[in-house]
C-alpha cells in the first residue's frame, strides 16, 4: 500500500454530521505538515481498493454455478457494495482508455463487456475492508456508517427515480452510491484521518467543515474527490451527475437530494432539516410529502434488511417513522390508533419483523412519547444484549452502540425467560438501584442514576430473543401509568406478531 500523507496540524470541522462522541484516535500520524493534494492523489490512485466481505462471499457463491450466472446477478452484488462499484468501473475505464471505446455508464453492460468468466478470474482475489479494521472498532463503526449513508442514497434515488420515470436509472444509482466515496475510502485506507476531522467537529460545531478537512488532510474531500475522478477516468455522464453544481439538471438533483436526505437522516429522523428535503423531493418527483415519506421509509427499512441479512448492524440501526397526516402528526390518540390497526392480524400477516418493530417504536415514540427506544438482540446463550434499532430524537444516538452482560444479575438480565416489564421510577428505585450496574449508569444514562425507563424482554416460544427499552431521554421526563400499560400491550402485540410469523 502506498505511504500515507501526514496531518496538517490545524483546527477543524466535520464532514457529515454524525454523532461520533464515542470515537477514540487510535494511533497517530506524524506532526511534519507535508500533506498535498499529490500525495493524496498518488496515495488513493495507486491503493488496491477493498471490498465489502459480503461481496466476497456473494460473488464466490454465484462462482459456484459459473456456467448459468447472468450479468444482471453479478451486477446485483456489485452494486451492493460502494467500493466494489468503484474497482469494477475503474477497471473497465482502464481498459477503455487503452482500447479507445466508448463510455460505459453501467455497471451490467461493464460485465457483460468483461464477460462472465474473465469477470471471476479478474476479481477473486480481494481483501475484505472488515479485515483491515478489525483491531480498530471505532474506524469500523465510521466506515460502516458511511457504507449505510451511500446504500440508503442509493435506494432513495431509486425511488426517486420511478417516480420521475427516468428509463436510465442505474446510471442515477451509480452516481449516487459513488457521490462520497472518497469519505468511505478515507475511513478504511486512513481512518486516523477521518476520526480526527470528526473529532475535531465534536470540539468546535462552529467550525466549517471544508477548513477542518484542509486542516487534517491538506486539501478538501470533494477537491480530492473531483481529482480523483479524472484519475480514474470515471466516465463523464456520472461525473456530472455526481456534481452537485449541475442542479439544473432534474437528474442531478434527483442525486443530490436522495444523498441530503440519507445524510440528514443518519442521525436519526428528528433533523431540523428533513421536512425542506421533502418539500424539495416533492417538486422534484410530484408527489406529496406523505408520498415522498412513505417511499423514505420503505427504501430505509431495505437497507435495514440488507445490513441485517449480512450482519452489519453495529451500531444499532435507525428505524424510520411512520408517516402521519399533518393533523394526526401530534395527536398522541390517533398515532396509538393507527398503529393498533397497522398490526391486527390481517394488516400485519405479511410483514417482517423489522417492519413490525418499525411500527411498535413509531407507537412507543410518537403515540406514547417516549424520546428514546431501543431493541437489543439477545444472543443464543441469552449471555448478552446488543443494540440493534434504534427510533427517537437524536438522544436516541447515544444508546446505538450498547451492550450489556446478562449473566451477571441486574435489572435486565433478571427479565429472561419472563413476560414481565419494569417501570424504574421514583417509587421503585429504592428496590432497584442495587440491579442498575456502573456501566449501564455510564454509558445509558451518561452518569444519571435516576432516569426513568421501561424495560420488557420479547419472547419467542418461550425463549428471549431481544428486550425493548424505552425513556424520556436524558431530561428525566417523569413516566406514568398510562404510558407504562400501553409500552406493555405494544410489546405484548410484537410477541404475538412474531409467534404468528
Amino acid at each position: 500500500m502506498p505511504s500515507l500523507p501526514t496531518e496538517n496540524k490545524q483546527v477543524g470541522s466535520s464532514f457529515l454530521g454524525r454523532d461520533t462522541r464515542h470515537l477514540v484516535v487510535r494511533g497517530g500520524a506524524s506532526s511534519k505538515s507535508i500533506t498535498s493534494l499529490e500525495k493524496w492523489l498518488d496515495f488513493f490512485s495507486h491503493v488496491d481498493i477493498p471490498v465489502l466481505q459480503s461481496t466476497i462471499d456473494s460473488l464466490n457463491r454465484l462462482k459456484e454455478r459459473e456456467s448459468k450466472v447472468t450479468a444482471r446477478e453479478i451486477a446485483g452484488v456489485i452494486l451492493s457494495d460502494p467500493m466494489m462499484t468503484l474497482k469494477v468501473l475503474i477497471y473497465m475505464q482502464e481498459r477503455r482508455v487503452h482500447s479507445h471505446s466508448v463510455e460505459i455508464t453501467t455497471v451490467e453492460h461493464v460485465v457483460m463487456m468483461i464477460g462472465v468468466t474473465p469477470f471471476f478470474e479478474q476479481f477473486q482475489k480481494m481483501q475484505a475492508a472488515e479485515e483491515i479494521l478489525e483491531k480498530n472498532p471505532d474506524a469500523m463503526d465510521g466506515f460502516m456508517a458511511t457504507i449505510d449513508q451511500s446504500k440508503r442514497a442509493a435506494l432513495y434515488a431509486s425511488e426517486w427515480v420511478t417516480l420521475r420515470h427516468d428509463i436510465e436509472s442505474d446510471e442515477i444509482i451509480i452516481a449516487t452510491l459513488l457521490h462520497d466515496i472518497i469519505e468511505t475510502l478515507l475511513w478504511c485506507l486512513a481512518p486516523e484521518y477521518a476520526i480526527r476531522i470528526e473529532r475535531k467537529t465534536r470540539q468546535d460545531h462552529s467550525l466549517d467543515s471544508v477548513a477542518v478537512q484542509k486542516s487534517v488532510l491538506g486539501i478538501s474531500l470533494i477537491e480530492l474527490q473531483l481529482q480523483l475522478r479524472e484519475k480514474w477516468h470515471l466516465p463523464v455522464l456520472l461525473q456530472t451527475l455526481m456534481d452537485d453544481i449541475h442542479n439544473d439538471s432534474p437528474r442531478v438533483r434527483n442525486v443530490a437530494l436522495a444523498v441530503k436526505l440519507a445524510m440528514h437522516s443518519s442521525n436519526g429522523w428528528s433533523h431540523s432539516s428533513l421536512r425542506a428535503d421533502y418539500v424539495a423531493i416533492g417538486k422534484l418527483v410530484g408527489a406529496n410529502r406523505h408520498e415522498v415519506m412513505l417511499r423514505a421509509r420503505r427504501a430505509s427499512l431495505k437497507a435495514i434488511r440488507g445490513l441485517t441479512d449480512y450482519g452489519m448492524t453495529r451500531p444499532a440501526s435507525w428505524l424510520p417513522p411512520i408517516p402521519e397526516d399533518e393533523d394526526a402528526e401530534h395527536d398522541p390518540s390517533a398515532v396509538m390508533a393507527r398503529v393498533t390497526g397497522l398490526l391486527s392480524p390481517a394488516a400485519s400477516k405479511n410483514m417482517d419483523f423489522v417492519e413490525v418493530l418499525s411500527i411498535i417504536f413509531h407507537g412507543i415514540h410518537s403515540g406514547i412519547g417516549l424520546n428514546r427506544v431501543l431493541f437489543m438482540e439477545i444472543n443464543a446463550e441469552c449471555s448478552q444484549a446488543t443494540a440493534k434499532f434504534v427510533m427517537g430524537t437524536e438522544e436516541a444516538s447515544l444508546l446505538r452502540r450498547i451492550e450489556i452482560d446478562l449473566v451477571h444479575p441486574h435489572v435486565f438480565s433478571r427479565l429472561m425467560g419472563k413476560m414481565e416489564s419494569v417501570w424504574y421510577s421514583a417509587e421503585t428505585k429504592n428496590e432497584l438501584q442495587s440491579l442498575l450496574l456502573e456501566e449501564m449508569i455510564k454509558t445509558i444514562w451518561k452518569g444519571v442514576g435516576n432516569c426513568e425507563f421501561f424495560a420488557m424482554p420479547i419472547l419467542v416460544d418461550g425463549e428471549p430473543i431481544g428486550l425493548v427499552y424505552a425513556d424520556g431521554g436524558l431530561n428525566h421526563r417523569a413516566l406514568n401509568l398510562e404510558a407504562y400499560n400501553d409500552f406493555q400491550r405494544l410489546c405484548l402485540v410484537m410477541t404475538k406478531s412474531l409467534e404468528r410469523e
